[in-house]
């Protein structure tokens, strides 16, 4: 794995905040220094075994999904009602995801968690990594941006957006700057791998 990159995630996501309420882990103000040429050009290699997707590998910095369609108009054809939720529980994302397997997903699943992390557990399946450090410059990105970036297509601004990290508190604060940002239908996995992977 590539040191630089590891330390750049993990700074990112300690200095994401100017003022973090920890009782509602509200996002209020954010810093970063990413840019989309540093995305671009780093990179790292990994044997990840424990990886729950075959279909992902890791490539600029983080667990891409080996996809080529785009993601937009996910909202249309969900079992779960992103638009009235702030959450999502684990037995209701485990039937997305098998709804998912027989036709096109109706969701992006994003992991926030630094590569360290995600390098011990994988991804839960069908879903990309973006390390919350990095959320916010990608976002922000055009999608020519984006698919340069990373490869693939640009979530649209009505997509519905799944989040989790390690216990549910980074992937909330994901959420609400996702949210502050206009996208539209985005919730919470509060179990987040700790529990989908029964971690201590």
């Amino acid at each position: 794995m590539n040191s630089r990159l590891t330390l750049l995630a993990l700074n990112n996501s300690r200095n994401i905040c100017n003022r973090f309420v920890t009782s509602s882990c509200l996002y209020s103000s954010c810093k970063y220094s990413t840019t989309s040429s540093f995305i671009n050009k780093t990179s790292f290699n990994s044997n990840n075994s424990n990886n729950n997707n075959n279909n992902n590998s890791i490539t600029n910095g983080y667990i891409k999904k080996n996809y080529s369609s785009s993601t937009s108009s996910t909202s249309s054809s969900s079992s779960f009602d992103f638009k009235s939720n702030t959450t999502i529980n684990k037995q209701q994302l485990e039937q997305l995801i098998k709804d998912g397997s027989k036709s096109k997903p109706s969701y992006v699943l994003i992991d926030v968690r630094n590569p360290a992390e995600v390098q011990q557990t994988g991804v839960i399946k069908s879903a990309i990594h973006i390390p919350l450090g990095m959320l916010q410059a990608l976002l922000m990105m055009s999608e020519e941006e984006y698919k340069e970036a990373t490869d693939r297509d640009k979530f649209a601004i009505d997509d519905n957006i799944i989040f989790y990290c390690l216990k549910g508190v980074r992937s909330d604060m994901a959420a609400q700057m996702a949210k502050s940002m206009g996208f539209r239908h985005v919730v919470n996995y509060p179990g987040s791998a700790a529990e989908w992977f029964n971690l201590p």
